[in-house]
């Protein structure tokens, strides 16, 4: 499975990875490279969401240390350039040795703070033998310079050098001082093939550790991206999911990071999503405004996070592996080809059907056919919901058409303004559209419940009058409905 950037924007995932605030260079690629785990890697996927659980779990025991680690991963700089040149042969600088050392103290660092909080789980190897090689002198300081412990021809070298500096400060003359500043010269040039040796040397010492170093920059990535998962879920209400081939999607009281952060800012509170979809085709009926496309966005991000080895936002949650996973929910118009909007959606349902094998697929419509006659559209979206309806794939239409004909669908219906009587909230004075809509939000009910089939009025007219249209406009409306 691969999402578009657009894609991760739309469904919520770029902003929960957002969320995940990595700290170094290496978790910050890991999180970019992150893919699903399907299932031949069930297992892992399984240890991957037990970590991230288990972690979250013990951070208000482990503070301290959990800082401490988020702050040493945050000073690590991306070095594996400098280690690759060192496999190709290339003879590492000065500073490229600072930077090397510099990684390896900070390394055993973040390596004793890892076994204590994960005991072997992404244990790294500690490369002692390399800060020997880079601390000749054993002075424990981050600091690298080519030191006279390397080479006893480089310490003579650099005592001469010495001795000659002297004797340029005391010079009687400037003829004297030319002369000592000709040799000084002469014995700086010696002392920089000396210290290329050294360099060298070095560098080859270091060759045949590049591939662990590499391996540990790898798992250091791991870790940062466990850790910045864990703080997450720490600050946000997750839960472990439940993983297994046989059952339904169900969620149970989950919300939506992007829009609960939305309506916080606007003091208002996400309303949970409790929803459970059955193989073959689940339908969720009710008014424009009774955040179905919420719900949609908010079962779809929590199954896709699942899948990707992070813990969902919700109290409880079950999903297979699942093969691919789509949702359609904005307009599929492409310019460029000419195509409507609904043709571009049927070109992308589509392709989407085509991708389809023998492991279950998630495929989420949001309003399908809504660009087409409501005839025709309330006929494709019935062949859709039949089409599904037998098979092992997993259909989630949100859609205002009328299909109560059709048998065999799984059917939800947004409790809406069912038990609210907008007529004590009209008014003949004129309001401001803009509160009257957040008005109308306070007193929607988004709770989805499950619909056995029999007719219910819907809210539109309600809202349409409550949100203007004239009496005479809506007895005309009412009339039509009967």
């Amino acid at each position: 499975m691969h999402f578009s950037k657009k894609e991760k924007q739309d469904m919520g995932l770029k902003f929960v990875m957002d969320l995940i605030r990595t700290g170094s260079p290496y978790g910050k690629e890991y999180k970019g490279k992150l893919s699903f785990y399907g299932i031949e890697k069930k297992e892992a996927l399984l240890k991957e969401l037990e970590r991230t659980r288990d972690l979250r779990d013990a951070l208000p025991a482990v503070r301290e240390k959990a800082e401490e680690l988020f702050l040493l991963l945050h000073e690590l700089r991306d070095i594996r350039n400098t280690v690759l040149a060192a496999e190709e042969g290339l003879v590492l600088s000065e500073l490229d040795l600072f930077e090397l050392k510099y990684f390896l103290k900070r390394m055993h660092r973040i390596e004793e703070i890892r076994s204590s909080l994960l005991g072997q789980d992404l244990k790294m190897e500690r490369l002692d033998v390399l800060t020997g090689l880079l601390d000749p002198a054993d002075t424990g300081l981050y600091t690298f310079h080519i030191y006279d412990e390397y080479d006893e021809v480089l310490r003579g070298i650099r005592q001469e050098k010495k001795e000659i500096e002297k004797k340029i400060r005391f010079a009687e003359n400037l003829e004297e001082k030319n002369a000592f500043l000709v040799l000084r010269r002469k014995i700086v040039a010696k002392e920089e093939v000396k210290e290329y040796e050294v360099r060298r040397m070095l560098t080859e010492r270091i060759r045949p550790y590049v591939r662990i170093l590499l391996r540990n920059m790898n798992m250091l990535g791991e870790l940062d991206f466990l850790l910045a998962k864990a703080v997450l879920s720490e600050k946000h209400p997750t839960t472990m999911p439940v993983v297994e081939e046989a059952c339904s999607i169900h969620m149970v009281e989950g919300y939506h990071p992007y829009f609960a952060e939305f309506l916080k800012g606007r003091n208002r509170e996400f309303a949970p999503v409790t929803l459970e979809v059955k193989r073959g085709s689940t339908v969720i009926t009710g008014a424009n405004m009774g955040g179905k496309s919420i719900s949609l966005k908010t079962l779809f991000l929590n199954t896709v996070l699942v899948q990707l080895g992070i813990l969902p936002f919700a109290q409880e949650m079950k999903t297979p592996i699942l093969g691919t996973m789509h949702l359609l929910s904005v307009d599929r118009e492409n310019p460029d080809q000419g195509l409507s909007s609904f043709g571009g959606e049927v070109v992308k349902i589509t392709e989407v059907m085509e991708t389809m094998n023998e492991m279950p697929s998630l495929l989420v419509l949001d309003e399908p056919a809504r660009g087409t006659n409501p005839v025709e559209g309330m006929a494709i979206v019935g062949g859709l919901l039949n089409f599904f309806r037998d098979r092992q794939h997993f259909l989630l239409v949100a859609t205002h058409y009328d299909i109560k004909g059709l048998t065999g669908i799984h059917r939800y219906q947004v409790r809406g303004l069912r038990e609210v009587d907008l007529d004590d909230y009209i008014t003949e004075e004129k309001e401001d559209r803009q509160k009257q809509i957040a008005d109308l939000s306070d007193l929607m009910d988004y709770t989805l419940e499950k619909w056995d089939g029999t007719p219910i009025v819907g809210d539109a007219v309600k809202i349409g009058e409550f949100l203007g249209f004239q009496e005479e406009l809506t007895a005309e409306i009412k009339k039509l409905l009967k």
